[in-house]
């Protein structure tokens, strides 16, 4: 399928179908998943009754993206299901929080064709003049009154003229979004909690490539696959950050939604050629990776307007207050804020991640270059990982067992990925080489 340009997908395209929230007298649908829809409920669960051992087995072996319900409910986590927009307003509020982020580098970037098509749909949809939507977006101000802001564009009725069919739809209102935790809120930070389905599958490089990551600092958890960088997401009712990505980065993620409400859906990256590819890349984070972008529907999917993302195959959830998201590696997926929403991503590196990765880098991603995605191919032959035991941990206890975390109590095992990539015991698999050693000079 040719490429949409990005001149296309500014302009858009005219058509008589009406969008699913302009059929809804412009509020978003609020069914329920999958029913009277296109797309697969994504399968939701309790995590109090599945095991680390059944989760990785049923989701990150299969990349299948997964909802846990009520997960920082009141009775399970309190700490969590305390932070809201408003307590976060409270204890954090004079936090200076900027917005000259991606779609800022967008405008600047673009061709004097792409921004003047991007000056005209600001105009038509958000009455705003691209200048002033600049001067938004270099603005700084507090983290109280950003809130406020919030909860005020959440007060607006939805604009059912805006499909997000153009590029410029996504520059307002203001978001904040890849703003790391620890630094618009250590008290919230200190309260956040690494999921067991993640402390259990964590990487182990070499102790000296996670010194040579910490540059002589000491940092517990330098190397980026140890890291769960906690990233902290606020946004307004009916935006959305980014058109369909799929992560440059090629981890796994949780999500967990602490305020608010949030339509998700979900295509493998096999259903990559139907979704309509943008030809430039894009950044929804920091770092030399590129994410691929698509300009598919499918929250007000209109199949008359895309006819090929009719025949692809979709998840799709809707997640409230509670609720965490298990977001496997290579997800094409669309999010769209339903209300006003507060919400952390904590990612995590497994060697299924690191199989999904190569993988889509021999199908044929382009999102970094070759060297490297050579230096992360390296982990899959001969790396330790340290298992501990299945909890819940803080940011700083699930650094605490990386190499030079000083954990000697006995509760962690290493385990050893083998050439072919099974997953055994470090110490049994060194003495079956030994026993084959031992055979051989036999």
């Amino acid at each position: 399928m040719k490429r949409a340009s990005l001149l296309a997908l500014l302009c858009g395209t005219s058509h008589a179908a009406k969008t699913w929230s302009e059929a809804q007298g412009g509020k978003p649908w609020a069914g329920e998943a999958g029913v009277g829809r296109p797309w697969k409920p994504i399968a939701t669960v309790d995590d109090a009754t599945l095991e680390v051992p059944e989760f990785s087995e049923r989701y990150m072996e299969k990349h299948e993206p997964l909802v846990f319900q009520g997960y920082t409910s009141a009775s399970r986590r309190p700490k969590l299901h305390r932070w809201t927009l408003q307590r976060l307003k409270e204890r954090c509020g004079s936090f200076k929080v900027r917005f000259s982020d991606r779609h800022l580098a967008f405008l600047q970037s673009s061709s004097a064709v792409e921004t003047e098509a991007a000056r005209a749909r600001l105009a038509d949809i958000e009455g705003v003049s691209l200048d002033e939507a600049i001067a938004l977006l270099k603005r700084e101000m507090s983290l109280s009154e950003y809130i406020d802001y919030v909860v005020a564009e959440s007060a607006k009725p939805r604009n059912p003229r805006k499909d997000y069919s153009h590029m410029a739809d996504y520059i307002l209102p203001l978001k904040i979004k890849e703003m790391p935790l620890q630094a618009a809120c250590q008290e919230m930070y200190d309260d956040l909690v690494v999921p067991k389905y993640f402390s259990g599958r964590k990487l182990n490089p070499p102790p000296e490539q996670n010194a040579a990551a910490a540059g002589g600092r000491g940092d517990r958890c330098a190397y980026p696959s140890l890291h769960p960088q906690p990233i902290l997401y606020i946004a307004p009712a009916y935006s959305r950050a980014y058109p369909v990505h799929v992560h440059g980065k090629m981890d796994e993620n949780m999500l967990l939604l602490l305020d608010g409400t949030k339509h998700f859906v979900h295509w493998y990256y096999d259903q990559r050629a139907q979704l309509r590819k943008l030809v430039t890349q894009a950044k929804t984070d920091s770092g030399p990776i590129g994410d691929e972008i698509y300009m598919a529907e499918g929250i007000n999917y209109d199949f008359g307007a895309q006819p090929t993302v009719a025949g692809t195959e979709g998840w799709e959830a809707f997640m409230r207050r509670g609720d965490m998201l298990y977001l496997p590696c290579g997800s094409a997926h669309q999010v769209e804020n339903m209300e006003a929403t507060l919400a952390v991503r904590i990612s995590g590196m497994s060697i299924h991640a690191l199989k999904c990765m190569k993988y889509m880098y021999e199908e044929g991603w382009g999102g970094v270059d070759a060297n490297w995605m050579e230096s992360y191919f390296n982990l899959l032959v001969g790396i330790d990982v340290k298992v501990p035991e299945p909890v819940d941990q803080t940011v700083d206890e699930y650094c605490d067992f990386v190499p030079g975390g000083g954990v000697a109590d006995g509760k962690y095992k290493d385990m050893v990925f083998t050439p072919e990539g099974e997953e055994k015991d470090a110490e049994e698999y060194g003495e079956e080489e030994e026993r084959g050693e031992r055979h051989e000079e036999m």
